[in-house]
């Protein structure tokens, strides 16, 4: 009986742990989101929109089933490696390394200049969905964003998952209400 206990316990140890570092991984990515958001630059001074795009792949994970693959581009105030300060473009997106899924942050300058900026940041690893979507004037959620003007608020639906274990999974949503410096 007591090895029987101690597997139980043992096993929702594993269980606790796995969940935990799974949510770690989805509230730190969405942490970055909300910084940049936070940092967002009015297009009415930089002509350049927040924009976001609707996208969906094959799961690897999942045969038969797609997985969200959404993009979003934040206009925001960066720095160049060097510690210069400059309008940027932050881009997160969800790419492919070694047979993961990758959510990555990449910062550029904003108006396609050819200044040194940083290389593209993992933000989470084992990322199965990335849906993003827009609060529009109508008070309708749109899955695409390209309009000038910023939308009242972004919906961030992330599904991060155990890549040897692709079942175990955590799933959290976020909305971020959008102001323009």
């Amino acid at each position: 009986m007591g090895v029987g206990m101690f597997g139980l316990i043992n096993n929702a140890w594993t269980l606790t742990r796995n969940r935990t570092e799974l949510d770690a991984k989805a509230e730190y990515a969405l942490d970055q989101i909300r910084q940049d958001l936070t940092d967002l630059v009015s297009p009415a001074l930089t002509g350049a929109p927040l924009q976001g795009a609707d996208a969906a792949v094959p799961d690897a994970a999942f045969p038969g089933a797609n997985a969200a693959s959404d993009t979003l581009i934040i206009p925001i105030r960066g720095e160049t490696p060097a510690g210069a300060e400059m309008l940027a473009a932050a881009k997160y997106a969800v790419q492919a390394a070694g047979g993961a899924r990758v959510l990555t942050r990449t910062q550029t300058g904003l108006y396609g200049e050819t200044q040194e900026t940083a290389p593209p940041a993992t933000v989470a690893e084992g990322v199965a969905q990335f849906n993003v979507q827009f609060l529009g004037p109508d008070g309708q959620w749109l899955d695409a964003w390209e309009t000038a003007a910023p939308p009242a608020a972004v919906r961030v639906s992330l599904v991060v998952a155990n890549p040897d274990r692709p079942e175990r999974q955590v799933a959290r949503e976020t909305v971020f209400a959008v102001r323009a410096n």
